[in-house]
């Protein structure tokens, strides 16, 4: 009987070519169907106010490291496409629409090299429907640096074609090292195994063309970016100290569920590293070793502000990981892995779809119309554009009113404003003269603290400011930073209320604060401190605590548990949470402050000293040092009264 097997009825090319059309397109959907959002438009509130301000950081060309200190660093502007100039939004809109189709094309040449059963392609299609709209920018970014570098050293590595791939990929590292810190750490984790690797398997051509081409890229996209080269130390220097205070200042608790499937994951993972040295599988290896920093990092960027939905952002990058994971290394897996792989991927999907049904039903016409906005101001004449930046300030100002006689103070003068509402400084075109912490709740510790105050006293402190009364996470404002808020009270004369702001101006004869010490105390978690009372000076109190052994492990694994502080005012009592790491510059407790009209007359030296008791407390004692030094001190008034507030800049 003739031969009717599908080899003879269809070539093996022409079935080869239909498959490889038939993952295109199906990725190339579901890239479309992920689309990210590639157009913001300013707007008021705390995050837009970040944003707003990094793009203004890249037009100003500020130094990232002394100017500006934040989580992100001097690309920062791309990681979202906020429309406040076109050049820095074009760029980076199209930056972040690179950044999706690489990790598309990078996941479909995946797809079209290993052998994979058609239910894998519903997984994976399922897993990046799910992972794609979580995940951040700079995590899809370094995942396609990782499966890249894997593509590229594990089929014919010593090819010139290599070589190029290892280039580009490079060049993708530096640009995700100036993106955010985090994707620094990781990025750099990746630079480090790949040198160990090339320097083991003495492949110098490709250890020499990773190197020359990452530090050639970091010098040329920090020039480009208007930085100074011998800055990068120092923005180095200054990011790891923002990271070193994030993990205690920002934590978030949540569910505990979640804590548990992130714990089992990392479990897995050293499992399954394990298992593959012992038996000896070099692409495994390679695999899990190039993505340990991807894990270990996005475990604890995800759990540290856990209840705003960052486990969700790590839950995403692990089904990425592992979906992968398994994919390529299906054949090579013994049934113990494949079956814990399989049950990590479905566990994780069950978990996002509990939290992100809707993801499951992409919004296409959302995407066509966000899409068709896209080209629209792309093809719009400067006019346009600019009416359309107009409205957005307009809309910004209605948010934030300020009156007549505020803006007559700032209309000439540097301006800075506090705690975050940077969008004050674009919407009313100020000339933003900003601290090196421009977030004043990421002042996250006492040297930290101390940049921000040194700015102060600084000559190229601004003339005026903008002070509002807010923080995040039910903290004390005024413990914020307690050293910049007393280098306020020196250098600074409040003019006038307006609205939420006190407005402040620089005087030409500061303050001469001499601190006083009035006593020292050793004090106890869960023992009341009285606070004494400082009738003819304001009263600052520097305390000195500390995590012992056990909470620094806590700290470098997870996260350490949180401290509160309890003011007792008038017989009432306030419970705050607690950054201790800056109360060491010495906090204000002359009064308690809950509304503007109070933090005017502190700064105009009108004290009520209405400050009865303090308490430190915290669930888990066993983390910290028992011994809590309370070291209080006053420094005189000694300033020139403003008078009774006056109301929105009327005298």
């Amino acid at each position: 009987m003739e031969d009717m097997s599908a080899d003879k009825i269809f070539p093996v090319d022409y079935i080869k070519q239909s498959r490889n059309f038939i993952i295109t397109f199906l990725f190339l959907v579901i890239g479309f169907l992920t689309i990210p959002q590639l157009l913001r438009f300013p707007d008021s509130g705390l995050d837009r106010s970040w944003q707003i301000g990094l793009h203004m950081a890249a037009i100003s060309k500020f130094q990232f490291g002394t100017d500006i200190i934040f989580t992100f660093g001097p690309l920062g502007f791309l990681y979202r496409p906020v429309f406040c100039e076109f050049n820095t939004w074009i760029i980076s809109a199209a930056f972040i629409l690179f950044v999706h189709c690489l990790l598309i094309y990078s996941i479909t040449i995946v797809m079209k090299r290993f052998l994979v059963h058609p239910l894998d392609y519903v997984m994976m299609a399922i897993v990046l429907i799910l992972a794609i709209p979580t995940t951040h920018l700079e995590y899809k970014l370094l995942f396609s640096i990782s499966l890249l570098l894997y593509l590229a050293n594990t089929n014919k590595p010593k090819t010139t074609r290599c070589l190029a791939l290892i280039s580009f990929v490079s060049f993708l590292i530096a640009v995700v090292s100036l993106l955010k810190f985090t994707a620094t750490v990781i990025s750099f984790s990746m630079i480090v195994f790949m040198v160990v690797f090339y320097f083991y398997k003495k492949y110098l051509s490709h250890l020499c063309c990773m190197l020359f081409t990452y530090i050639i890229s970091l010098l040329i996209l920090l020039t480009l970016t208007g930085q100074k080269i011998a800055n990068f130390p120092t923005y180095l220097l200054n990011s790891f100290e923002i990271a070193k205070g994030y993990n205690y200042a920002m934590s978030l608790s949540g569910s505990g569920l979640d804590v548990l499937l992130g714990l089992c994951i990392i479990s897995s993972s050293i499992f399954l590293l394990l298992n593959s040295i012992l038996k000896r599988k070099t692409s495994l290896i390679f695999f899990l070793l190039l993505n340990a920093g991807f894990v270990l990092v996005g475990f604890k960027h995800g759990f540290i502000r856990h209840l705003s939905g960052q486990a969700q952002i790590f839950f995403a990058n692990m089904l990425l990981v592992f979906c992968s994971f398994y994919i390529i290394h299906k054949d090579k897996l013994t049934l113990l892995p494949k079956r814990l792989c399989l049950v990590i991927i479905y566990t994780l999907i069950i978990f996002m779809i509990k939290g992100r049904s809707h993801l499951l039903l992409p919004n296409a016409l959302g995407n066509l119309k966000t899409a068709s906005s896209t080209l629209s101001l792309i093809t719009s004449d400067s006019g346009g554009r600019a009416q359309i930046l107009e409205n957005a300030k307009s809309k910004i100002r209605k948010d934030y009113p300020l009156s007549n006689e505020t803006l007559k103070h700032i209309a000439e003068a540097s301006v800075d404003i506090l705690p975050v509402e940077i969008s004050l400084a674009y919407a009313y075109d100020l000339d933003w003269s900003p601290r090196p912490i421009f977030q004043t709740y990421s002042a996250y510790t006492n040297k930290l603290d101390k940049l921000n105050s040194q700015y102060f006293e600084s000559g190229n402190a601004p003339e005026i400011l903008l002070y509002a009364l807010r923080s995040i996470d039910g903290r004390y404002p005024l413990f914020d930073t307690p050293a910049t808020f007393r280098t306020i009270l020196k250098n600074y004369k409040p003019l006038f209320v307006d609205g939420k702001f006190v407005i402040l101006k620089k005087t030409n004869t500061p303050n001469r604060f001499s601190a006083k010490t009035i006593s020292t105390i050793d004090a106890e978690f869960g023992k009341t401190v009285s606070v004494p009372k400082a009738e003819d000076g304001y009263l600052f109190a520097k305390v000195y605590m500390d995590y012992n052994w056990l909470g620094q492990i806590m700290k470098l694994a997870y996260k350490p548990p949180l401290v509160s502080i309890s003011l007792t005012v008038e017989g009432n009592t306030v419970k705050r949470r607690f950054i201790f790491s800056t109360a060491k510059n010495g906090i204000f407790l002359s009064q308690y402050i809950d509304n503007t009209e109070d933090l005017f007359n502190i700064l105009n030296g009108e004290v009520n000293n209405n400050l009865d008791t303090i308490l430190i407390s915290t669930k888990h004692q066993s983390f910290y040092d028992k011994n809590i030094r309370i070291e209080f001190f006053k420094v005189p008034y000694n300033v020139s009264k403003s008078g009774l507030p006056p109301k929105n800049g009327t005298n």
